[in-house]
């Protein structure tokens, strides 16, 4: 999982969200903007949860699915590369990291 800088307030809010469900995300990659991580994803670093407001669409290759019922206090979305298996890498993530069951849909994945 791809995060952004030490200090950014999105990324405490993942990472606070991520260490009440028993896990922490870090993964020893950070980046410094949401774009930039955007891209990361794009280039194969791995997947990353990114803000769904965010006015640049994601980059050629990459898919981001908004995750429902994941209370970060912002609609969140997982990026991931397009030619990944459909929803692998996110069911993966979302079981892995909040040890919840994830239902997809052509454009969200709902966690419960």
């Amino acid at each position: 999982m791809l995060l952004t800088e030490q200090y950014c307030a999105y990324r405490e809010m993942i990472e606070k969200t991520l260490m009440e469900q028993g896990t922490n995300p870090y993964s020893g990659i950070e980046i410094g903007s949401v774009i930039a991580l955007k891209w990361a994803v794009r280039h194969g670093m791995g997947i990353a949860i990114v803000p769904v407001i965010e006015p640049r669409p994601p980059p050629p290759g990459t898919i981001l699915r908004e995750v429902q019922h994941l209370d970060l206090g912002l609609s969140v979305g997982l990026i991931r590369r397009a030619d990944d298996a459909p929803g692998r890498a996110a069911h993966a993530l979302l079981r892995s990291q909040l040890g919840r069951d994830v239902v997809s849909s052509p454009g969200s994945l709902a966690v419960f």
